[in-house]
């Protein structure tokens, strides 16, 4: 009931839509025009009484204050007479940025470096996740913008691949072998340890590399502003730590280069096989058989076959897919919220990725409100809403990488339910 009320006058979801409950209204809600406006603002926003012109003007302030994490990455300013100082990198006038690995204090140094990398993962993982999804603004134009800025310009990337492999296949097929099965992120010549500790220091290397190999697919056109926003996107970084940070050598400057851009590397490659991949023991074996049970008994005269015949999130056939609801409680889990990784790379892939599956457009700060809404529902209707920690993702992964990130998964199929 508290998302109706944030609709406007005249835009009250009557008829039940897609599915019943909480979550149609917050469908149909989170697709009005003033969607972006209504959810900006928040429940303690908005005056009564105020126009659509006042809130706009309102949540335009609130969306650019979003951003402002995102883009207050490289603090240059000192506040204080010594070099290095900085009062916007870290609270409390810390030393931050670029300006800290000019201090020869290794730990300055390092806390430079690590300033650097959350900084850099926030821009490419968080910055460029929400402007791929158009969550940023509720401008075309500007989504564009901030689509090549963060992807091309600080992830080297190309924006067109990002946007098609990321949005069309993966959350328009998720779990769907040969489709949008992670099978990108599989490398099976690798044994488990070299690609758990050693193959995530290459994705810096990779990532620019795979981008230009991706270019030969693409109009000459996009391809051009593509390598270019790339090399910009680099020369900027380098030229900073030359002049910046004091770098004196070419290769220093590029050694920390790398150290920054593979900082939290081993997460990222991490997060992105945990939670949408066959292997995830989310809940035991038993208790997903129970629930398979109870699901048989609920659907009259359905059943549910092969849930319980492997260990772990269900793959399906395209042909035999199930429904979107079905598919994103089945196929995608949440992990707990962890401060540093939630910064870098936001709730709606750390903490909140069954709502962000199941609205894609939303915000960070949305997916969190609305996390208690999806899990009430996933449960009254007795359907999974799978949750695990880090580290027990991590052992299970590292136990079974044969059966998990090697061999082809087994696909799950919801007969009747379809």
């Amino acid at each position: 009931m508290a998302l109706r009320k944030q609709l406007p006058p005249g835009s009250t979801a009557t008829a039940p839509i897609s599915f019943l409950g909480p979550l149609g209204r917050a469908r149909r809600a989170f697709s009005h025009p003033w969607a972006f406006t209504l959810l900006s603002l928040g429940p303690e926003s908005g005056a009564e009484g105020e126009g659509p012109e006042e809130r706009g003007r309102e949540s335009r302030k609130l969306r650019l204050s979003t951003l402002r994490p995102l883009l207050a990455i490289l603090v240059t300013a000192p506040t204080s007479g010594k070099t290095g100082q900085s009062c916007a990198a870290v609270p409390g006038n810390g030393h931050g940025g670029f300006l800290s690995l000019r201090s020869e204090n290794v730990l300055v140094l390092a806390l430079g470096v690590i300033i650097l990398g959350v900084c850099h993962y926030t821009l490419t993982v968080k910055g460029s996740h929400l402007a791929t999804h158009g969550a940023l603004t509720e401008s075309k134009r500007w989504s564009r913008i901030w689509e090549l800025f963060f992807v091309e310009v600080c992830s080297s990337f190309t924006a067109e691949y990002a946007n098609y492999g990321h949005v069309k296949i993966h959350h328009g097929y998720t779990n769907v072998l040969g489709l949008g099965d992670s099978s990108t992120w599989r490398l099976p010549f690798l044994n488990r340890y070299v690609y758990m500790f050693l193959a995530p220091l290459l994705i810096p290397v990779l990532t620019p590399l795979v981008a230009v190999e991706r270019l030969r697919k693409v109009e000459l056109r996009s391809a051009v502003r593509t390598l270019g926003l790339i090399s910009l996107g680099l020369y900027a970084h380098y030229w900073l730590l030359l002049n910046v940070s004091g770098f004196r050598s070419p290769g220093s400057a590029l050694l920390c280069m790398l150290i920054t851009r593979s900082l939290l590397a081993h997460p990222y490659l991490h997060i992105n096989v945990f939670q949408v991949s066959r292997g995830t023991q989310a809940k035991p074996l038993v208790q997903m058989e129970r629930e398979a049970q109870r699901w048989v008994r609920l659907s009259s005269k359905h059943r549910q076959e092969s849930l319980a015949k492997h260990i772990g999130l269900p793959m399906f056939s395209r042909d035999k897919k199930p429904r979107r609801i079905h598919m994103m409680s089945l196929g995608v889990l949440n992990l707990p919220r962890l401060p540093v990784l939630d910064w870098a790379f936001g709730h709606s892939i750390v903490s909140c990725h069954v709502e962000h599956h199941l609205f894609p457009r939303l915000s960070d700060n949305m997916c969190l409100k609305v996390k208690p809404v999806v899990s009430q529902f996933l449960q009254e209707k007795q359907l999974p809403y799978n949750e695990d920690s880090y580290l027990a993702r991590f052992w299970l992964f590292l136990r079974r990488y044969e059966e998990f990130l090697v061999q082809t998964p087994p696909i799950t199929e919801l007969v009747g339910l379809q």
